[in-house]
């Protein structure tokens, strides 16, 4: 269970998050799984889908090629009980609200139990409307997490944490995701404000892909969220997939290890 993760708070979380059925079926499974082995705390599958809200470039052309191979979210579902057959590792949807509703709450979150997803992140999903899908996830032991920004008035960050379970995922920064140079200016001051208000466990993510990034983060934050910089290694191994799984399983050790170095 995702709450595992966060028992002892000494211990900072590394979530790399990559696309669905991304550049195929088995060698998304493949890179769940080598993914786990390197380190990983949990694992974030983002579900495909025509119009996303905020993910930036790297992740759209990815999403855009599962497509074309026809990854449903069913088809994720089974890719999440497939990697989940050989690791342990807790695995979380992020999905736009759309899709869920095509499939129906109830259906949807029942899809999840038989794909052994601990968690889901709609960021469409506004948290004043959301006791429906709560109760739904909570009743089949499924997290819903909520994003915060820097931006998020305190009244609304209200709602965020009511409905919140698992962990909180922080976005660092304004705009959609996609590799930077450095955190945004304040950081330190959203994350300490947040900390003040709420016990969940603090994720960030948006923006992060180097070491010192995460090393930085986890001085702060209970853990770190990285996408693009992943599916990017993706993309640029495209036709070597042990080249691929070389890599992005050592980005993932390292990662994870200067998260850690963050909370000592």
């Amino acid at each position: 269970m995702i709450k595992d993760v966060f028992t002892n708070r000494q211990e900072k979380a590394f979530i790399p998050y990559i696309t669905a059925g991304y550049p195929d079926i088995d060698t998304c499974v493949e890179l769940g799984r080598t993914i786990a082995e390197n380190g990983a705390d949990i694992l974030e599958l983002g579900i495909p889908f025509s119009d996303p809200l905020a993910d930036g470039p790297v992740i759209q052309e990815s999403f855009t090629r599962a497509l074309e191979r026809n990854i449903t979210v069913d088809v994720c579902a089974e890719i999440s009980a497939r990697i989940k057959q050989e690791t342990d590792i807790p695995v979380v949807f992020m999905i736009s609200y759309n899709l869920v509703l095509q499939k129906g709450i109830e259906a949807f979150a029942d899809l999840c139990c038989s794909g052994g997803v601990d968690g889901v992140i709609i960021p469409d999903l506004p948290p004043e409307n959301a006791e429906q899908e709560y109760t739904v996830f909570r009743d089949r032991s499924i997290d819903c997490i909520f994003l915060v920004a820097p931006n998020t008035p305190h009244s609304r960050r209200e709602y965020i944490f009511t409905y919140t379970s698992g962990f909180l995922y922080c976005i660092s920064r304004m705009g959609i995701t996609g590799v930077r140079e450095g955190l945004s200016k304040g950081f330190d001051e959203y994350l300490s404000d947040i900390r003040e208000h709420t016990d969940l466990p603090l994720c960030v993510g948006f923006g992060i892909s180097r070491p010192e990034h995460a090393r930085e983060v986890c001085t702060y934050a209970d853990g770190v969220i990285v996408g693009s910089a992943i599916v990017k290694q993706v993309t640029e191994h495209h036709g070597s997939v042990a080249g691929m799984l070389d890599s992005i399983g050592r980005y993932v050790s390292e990662m994870k290890q200067a998260a850690q170095e963050g909370g000592t």
